[in-house]
C-alpha cells in the first residue's frame, strides 16, 4: 500500500475516503484496498508482510499518536519518542525509520528509479548513510487547522499523504544522484533527503527528543488562515447572539 491499509481502515467514515492529487479534484475511493492507494508489484510478499511487520506496527503506533495529539502537535517544536513508544522508544523509532525508508523506496521505484543500495543495507541492519531522515511541521497546515477548529470545522488530524518529490540525476541522465520527499500525517511530516556519497546522515531516532523543523507558511497562506479564522469567529459570535433572550 502507498498508505498503510490499517490506517486507511481506521480513517474510514460514513462518507468513505477521499483521495486528492495535485491539480486534480478530490474523488472517493471504494475502500482501503482500492488500486488507487496501492503500489504496483514492487516488493515480494515475504518482504512486504513478514519481514516488515515490526516496521508496520511502529508506524501504526506513530500515526495513532500524531492523530490523537494533533491539537498539541500543531504548536509543537519537538516530539518526544518516549511519549510515543514508552521505554522501548529507541528500537521502535528505528523501526519507524525502517518503515519510512521502505515506503520512500517504493515511491522511488514507482517513479522508475531504483532505490539506492543504502536503503536495502539499512533495512538489513546497517546504519542509514547518505540520508537525512527527520521530522518537520507544515506551518500552513497548522494555521489552517487552528483556524478551522474555531468553527468546529473539518479536522486535519485524519489527513495523510505525500507531498511532491524531487529527484536529481547525473549529467548523463542515467543515474539518480539525489532524492527528496515528504510524507505527512496531519501537519507532521517525515522528510527524507538522500544524496549519493554524502556520508553518514542524520536520523530522528538519535535521541529521545527530536526537533520538528518548521516549514514556514507563505504570506498568502497566513492571510488565508487569518480570513478563515475571522469568518469562524464571526459565525461563532452570531450563534451566541442568536441564543440570547428574546425581547418582548
Amino acid at each position: 500500500h502507498r498508505h498503510k491499509a490499517s490506517v486507511l481502515r481506521r480513517m474510514w467514515g460514513d462518507e468513505g475516503l477521499y483521495l486528492g492529487r495535485s491539480g486534480e479534484k478530490l474523488y472517493s475511493i471504494r475502500g482501503p484496498n482500492s488500486k488507487a492507494v496501492k503500489f504496483s508489484k514492487i516488493l515480494c510478499r515475504k518482504c512486504n508482510n513478514e519481514r516488515s511487520q515490526p516496521f508496520d506496527e511502529a508506524y501504526d503506533v506513530y500515526v495513532n499518536f500524531v492523530q490523537s495529539n494533533a491539537d498539541e502537535l500543531s504548536r509543537a517544536q519537538s516530539l518526544d519518542w518516549r511519549q510515543v513508544y514508552g521505554g522501548s522508544w529507541q528500537e521502535s523509532a528505528r523501526f519507524l525509520g525502517s518503515y519510512a525508508v521502505k515506503n520512500f523506496g517504493c515511491w522511488m521505484a514507482e517513479a522508475g528509479f531504483a532505490p539506492p543500495p543504502e536503503f536495502a543495507a539499512f533495512l538489513d541492519g546497517d546504519d542509514l548513510v547518505d540520508t537525512r531522515l527527520m521530522l518537520a511541521r507544515q506551518e500552513s497546515a497548522s494555521l489552517a487547522y487552528r483556524a478551522m477548529a474555531l468553527d468546529g470545522g473539518t479536522r486535519f488530524d485524519r489527513g495523510i499523504g505525500v507531498l511532491a518529490s524531487h529527484v536529481w540525476i547525473d549529467n548523463g541522465r542515467t543515474n539518480l544522484i539525489g532524492y527528496e520527499s515528504y510524507s505527512y500525517v496531519a501537519d507532521i511530516c517525515m522528510r527524507v533527503n538522500w544524496a549519493a556519497h554524502a556520508g553518514l546522515g542524520e536520523v530522528f531516532w538519535q535521541s529521545p527528543i527530536t526537533p520538528l523543523e518548521i516549514m514556514p507558511a507563505s504570506g498568502g497562506q497566513r492571510v488565508l488562515a487569518a480570513k478563515i479564522g475571522a469568518r469562524a469567529l464571526g459565525r461563532r459570535a452570531s450563534r451566541l447572539l442568536g441564543r440570547g433572550p428574546k425581547r418582548e
